[in-house]
Formats: structure tokens, sequence, C-alpha cells
């Protein structure tokens, strides 16, 4: 990706970074891309590190991990910038320094109230995505907002890896994939119904559900994603033909992470909402195409040419089964995919895979020339040059 200077403990630090980064979560690998990425562009990073509100913990290379633990050990200069970089509601409140707030949120377009009380508290918000600043300015955020897009390590998720091990035994020959934290809005029914509706035992095919459950490999988490998928299978009890499903419930190692996508012939989503949707972009840069909903913040950086888009039905007000993981998403709209439309999306994939695989390299091309964590992190870094500058 980038190679970060050997940080020195003893240099005071330009910048407070607050925030998760040793979770399985997608914040928590964005922190560490953004603060290694600050490191190699010469801007000295003091870590705040969040209780870890997950039980499992991504493991790490020792190189890693001596990186990390130097940077929890420095102190600040005393006008540091603070990067509270969470969800609203868990931003610190630092008195010192230039305050930002990096977030993002999944709803189509607005903010819970609480998120704008805490927002409206720092000097400036860094959101990744065109929906995101429609949805916080919408949501009465006043603050400057700045659209600060993520990126995507290219040189770790790229094609050719080797295969994740375990997906290398499965004997199916169209792999259909899926990476989320397993809950309803992540739109798990859709996906299944779309797929037992679009294949039969007869095809060639297997989907590869990679999902756990509230940030825990726990064996009540593995249950709970267990029982969810068997709840839709039993939809489809009078069928004898359904098509092959493999689940992991557990968290893959982030050096193993590569090797999934590239095991993959097609990722396919039917989330109700992303704020980025960080394995989007990164099937991408390992060569491997998109089968999302037409509607979200991930048409940043998808095109037609790239991904195929799945008809939106509505975007109706949360119900309690989205409401169940977080109770913000109480009033807010979410996009409802058409599962039918989603069974075509994925026969069609089945039967054309010379351009399926085009697409695939068609979508490498645009992450690697666009989206990169390079190009992220020197847009940031220009920013809080020019703050450090006094602007």
């Amino acid at each position: 990706m980038f190679e970060a200077k050997v940080p020195n403990v003893n240099e005071l630090a330009d910048v407070i970074f607050s925030g998760l980064w040793d979770g399985p979560a997608g914040y928590s690998e964005i922190n560490r891309c953004m603060m290694r990425g600050f490191e190699a562009e010469g801007i000295n990073v003091c870590l705040r590190s969040h209780r870890n509100p997950y039980r499992t913990k991504m493991r790490m290379s020792p190189a890693d991990c001596a990186f990390f633990d130097v940077l929890q050990r420095r102190a600040p200069r005393h006008d540091a910038v603070f990067i509270n970089s969470t969800i609203p509601h868990g931003f610190i409140d630092s008195r010192s320094g230039h305050r930002i707030g990096l977030t993002m949120f999944e709803s189509i377009d607005t903010i819970p109230d609480l998120f704008r009380i805490f927002c409206n508290k720092q000097h400036e918000l860094w959101l990744p995505s065109k929906m995101c600043v429609r949805a916080f300015k919408a949501g009465g955020v006043d603050q400057p907002i700045h659209r600060m897009p993520l990126g995507v390590d290219v040189e770790r998720f790229r094609p050719g890896v080797e295969p994740y091990k375990l997906l290398a035994d499965l004997p199916h020959g169209f792999r259909i994939g899926c990476n989320v934290g397993h809950s309803f809005r992540k739109g798990y029914d859709v996906l299944l119904r779309a797929y037992y509706e679009a294949f039969t035992s007869d095809d060639d095919v297997c989907l590869i559900y990679k999902g756990y459950y509230g940030g825990s490999d726990s064996p009540s988490a593995k249950e709970r994603v267990m029982a969810d998928l068997r709840e839709v299978k039993a939809e489809y009890g009078r069928r004898t033909d359904l098509p092959a499903v493999q689940v992991f419930a557990d968290c893959i190692d982030a050096d193993e992470m590569p090797g999934f996508y590239t095991g993959l012939d097609v990722l396919c989503t039917m989330t109700r909402g992303e704020g980025f949707f960080m394995p989007g972009i990164e099937a991408m840069a390992s060569g491997i195409p998109n089968i999302v909903p037409a509607a979200g913040a991930f048409r940043d950086f998808m095109d037609k040419d790239t991904t195929l888009f799945v008809e939106v039905d509505d975007c109706p007000i949360a119900g309690e089964q989205i409401k169940e993981l977080c109770h913000l998403y109480d009033g807010l709209r979410f996009v409802e995919p058409s599962h039918e439309d989603c069974a075509v999306k994925l026969r069609w994939a089945f039967e054309h895979r010379d351009e399926l695989r085009a697409m695939g390299q068609r979508a490498r091309k645009v992450v690697a020339e666009s989206w990169t964590w390079e190009r992220a992190n020197r847009r940031m870094a220009e920013r809080l040059r020019v703050i450090f500058q006094g602007g």
C-alpha cells in the first residue's frame, strides 16, 4: 500500500486520533489505513483507542502491533488536531485543538437527531460519500462538511491472490459471495430468496455467505446467523432441489481477506443501506464485480460498466427487524431491493461469465486509478496542513 515511516515515540503528535482500530468492523479497518497513511504523509499521530465493543479482535502482524503500540504511547502537541473517527454519538468531547468528526451513516436521506447534536460540536465533518453529505445536511448539521472519499489497498486486494484456504476445498464451480456484519439491514433475506429462486441443485453454483453477528464469533452469535438463514430457507420447505449454501460465521483474519474475494466469481450484497461499503470496493480491487441495489453510497465508485444493479422496490421507514440492532434507525428510510430482480441478475452473471470477468477487470482499473488509500490519505493530509496553518 504505502511505506509508513517507523514512528518515533518521542516525537510529538500533530493529530490525536480517537477511534476503534483492533476490531473486525469497518471503522477499525478504515482507521488503521488512515493512521498508516498519515504517518506516510509525515503527519505524526497519537492514538486514543476506544474500548473495543467486539469480543473478537483482528489478528495483526508483529510489525503492525508494534506500529500501533508506538502511536498509543506518543504525546500530542498542545494544539494537535483532534479526529473522532466513529459513529457520531461515540465522539469524544475534546476541548483541545481543532475537532474533526469523520463519520458516516446508512439511512437514505437523513440522520438521527442525536447525531446532529454531536456533529455540531465538531469544527468540521469528513464524510465519505455524496449520499452521506446530503443526509447529514438534511439532518441539520450546520458545521462545514468536507467530502473525504475512502480508499482500498490495491496491492493487498488484487487479482491473482491465492484463494482463501477454506474456499479452495468447495466443489462448486460458480461462486457467489457475500461479506457482511450480519443483520437485517444487510439484506440477507433478500439475497437468499433471490438465490433460491435463481438456481436449483442442478446448477453448479454455491452461495458463500460470510456474516458474523454483533462483531463476535461466539457460539451464540454463530447460532443467530444460522437461525436467521434457516428461517428464510424454511419459506422454500417444499422444495427438494435448493442450491448449495456455505456459511462462514467466523471472523477471517485481515491477511486472509484478499483471498476470500479472489475465491469468488461475483460479490452480491442486498444491503438496505451503507455509508460507504468497504467490501464492495475491496472486491472491485480484487477484480471481482458486485451485484448491489441501485441506490446507496457505493454509487460514488460503481457504475453500470463495473456493477450489476438491482432494482429498488421502495425506500420504506425502518421496521422492527431493522431497528433490532440499532434503535437510532427509528423513523428513518432504507432501501428495499427487489429479490425478483436480484434473481435475474444472479442468473445473468451465472450464464455470462466472460462478460462478468470483463466487468471485474474494469472494476479493478477504476479503483486502481481513482480509489486508492494513497489518494484518500493525500487528500486528508492536504486538508490537515491547511488546518495546521490556521485555515
